[in-house]
């Protein structure tokens, strides 16, 4: 779903990705792929890359974002 909101694509149920990176400031990098794959299926996968290569992943599914009280972020207004 290209143009679209993360949330508007889970509302809909399209499939739909979402991808945000940047440096950590320590000399390693940080990101998070947003994955949606139908209404309520939503993963996210953080990652980090320390300055020597070494990768750490971390998965948490729609499930595990329900009960953290983390939601997703809401879409601005056009």
């Amino acid at each position: 779903m290209q143009g679209e909101c993360i949330t508007q694509a889970e509302a809909s149920g399209e499939p739909a990705q979402q991808a945000f990176s940047g440096r950590d400031n320590e000399g390693g990098m940080v990101g998070s792929i947003v994955r949606v794959g139908g209404p309520g299926d939503v993963t996210v996968i953080d990652y980090h890359i320390d300055p020597e290569g070494v990768v750490t992943i971390s998965t948490t599914t729609s499930a595990g974002l329900n009960t953290s009280g983390v939601g997703p972020p809401t879409c601005p207004e056009p």
